[in-house]
């Protein structure tokens, strides 16, 4: 190869060299630009779309109230009190026994933890609806559920301390040997309707209620009576405290175990959920059939129908007498009552029955009773006071858990057949057929016409059938 040549294949060579080194680092520049537009495209925020303001509050709440109890240890009992497997443990309780139950938009978890910010750092509930936006009757309604359903686990955590006759060794005590403990009352302020500020003034001024307390020796209470009004003396509350023992009743229906109760067994036995709201809806509807029904059958002419489960009317012109001067008894005439044995069972009890009424200033006149072997000689003896305070704690047992209960069936009232009244009437001598059809219909309504029947000598029967249906013809 001569040298000419040879510088011809050198400038070629180096010309392909260029070109080739021009295309890898294009090449090259490419390949940076598109690994670097993939990895921002991985690290950019995902598309989710357009979240309502509906939905942006629920996530914020959900992400505020799970950083508290599954966040850190060390937040979950600053904030809450509870460390993470206490509270989790709560819930669980709450979910098994209380019957508390996770919703669309909100969970047991959430439930408990707004409740425990309340009571454990007396935060206002409208301070929970800026955090977590949700409105003061949710808030409000979700706290009463929590509530309810802790206080319904009193029983079985709560011990209450037995009445301790002994003093305690200490020479301050000597004077009181046969004292079990001391009672005071307190008046705390509460906020009530306009319509009752009056009952609940006292004699400050003070918009209050009058709340009793006993303590035993070491200061723990042993009873408390709240709900008396601001105006009622201390007197009037403690003779309340040790006549009545209400056992379940609570001042506005029953305590909370017994609705969670209720509600636990029927959703068991019948596979239906209730509420607190529906158990005291129909209390109120059995409660009122009671007071009418009873004041019906209390009257000459009614009775009931235990095949029907209605009532039985002598006549329609007793009906109309009575309905006269008893408007809310209209719609009973053919109105269905089941399970009445059961209802005048319950709430017979709860019902006066005219012996022994008396008006406030009566009973307010009447002295204590003494016992017949009283003596202003001897000292008290101390198993008395030991009942005075016993009774205050309460019996624990209450009616409502007694008919429950109870399976023995009332008895049901004797009634003479059909057929031995059609018997007696075809032994009255010469008593016409359509005669004997009148009084047959009239007789099988009403036990005490045919009582009366029956007490009438043989002779004067069929003048007192036709004057019967004479006078119900009229």
């Amino acid at each position: 190869m001569s040298d000419l040549e040879l510088v011809s294949y050198i400038t070629e060579e180096n010309k392909r060299r260029k070109k080739r080194r021009i295309v890898l680092t294009k090449l090259y520049f490419e390949s940076v630009v598109l690994g670097y537009a993939y990895l921002s495209s991985q690290r950019a925020p995902r598309n989710l779309g357009c979240f309502s303001s509906d939905e942006q509050q629920h996530n914020n709440r959900k992400y505020l109230l799970k950083e508290m109890y599954d966040g850190s240890e060390v937040t979950c009992y600053d904030k809450l009190r509870l460390t993470k497997r206490n509270f989790h443990d709560l819930c669980a309780i709450l979910r098994e026994r209380c019957g508390l139950r996770d919703r669309v938009y909100i969970s047991v978890d959430e439930k408990v933890a707004m409740f425990l910010l309340v009571v454990g750092h007396g935060i206002k509930l409208r301070m929970l609806r800026g955090t977590y936006k949700r409105s003061l009757e949710t808030i409000s309604r979700h706290f009463s559920d929590v509530l309810t359903a802790i206080l319904s686990l009193s029983v079985e955590f709560i011990k209450l301390p037995d009445p301790s006759t002994q003093p305690p060794d200490d020479y301050k005590w000597k004077w009181f040997g046969n004292a079990l403990g001391a009672l005071d009352g307190c008046h705390v302020d509460v906020c009530v309707p306009p319509a009752d500020q009056g009952r609940y003034r006292n004699r400050k001024q003070q918009i209050t209620t009058n709340m009793l307390g006993v303590v035993d020796w070491k200061m723990k209470f042993l009873y408390v009576l709240p709900g008396w009004e601001g105006s009622a003396s201390d007197s009037r509350v403690l003779r309340d405290a040790m006549s009545h023992n209400n056992g379940d009743h609570a001042q506005n229906g029953w305590k909370p175990h017994v609705y969670n109760a209720a509600i636990r067994n029927v959703r068991e036995k019948c596979g239906v959920e209730i509420t607190k709201d529906n158990i005291a809806a129909r209390c109120k509807t059995f409660d009122k059939h009671y007071e009418i029904i009873s004041k019906i059958l209390a009257q000459s002419g009614f009775g009931w129908d235990w095949d029907n489960d209605r009532l039985l009317i002598d006549s329609d012109d007793v009906w109309n007498r009575y309905v006269e001067a008893n408007k809310i008894a209209a719609c009973y005439k053919t109105k269905v009552v089941k399970n009445w044995d059961a209802i005048s069972t319950i709430y017979s009890k709860d019902h006066a029955n005219g012996e022994g009424a008396q008006t406030g200033a009566e009973s307010a006149q009447v002295p204590p009773e003494q016992g017949d072997h009283a003596s202003p000689d001897l000292p008290q003896k101390r198993q008395r006071t030991g009942e005075a305070i016993l009774s205050l704690l309460g019996d624990m047992k209450t009616s409502f858990n007694d008919s429950l209960k109870s399976n023995e069936p009332l008895p049901v009232p004797s009634v003479t057949p059909p057929a031995e009244i059609f018997a007696t009437l075809q032994t009255i001598p010469d008593l016409a057929r359509c005669d004997m059809l009148k009084s047959y219909g009239k007789l099988i309504l009403n036990e005490r016409l045919f009582q009366a029947l029956m007490e009438l000598p043989m002779d004067m029967r069929k003048e007192w059938l036709l004057m019967l249906n004479e006078k119900n013809g009229n």
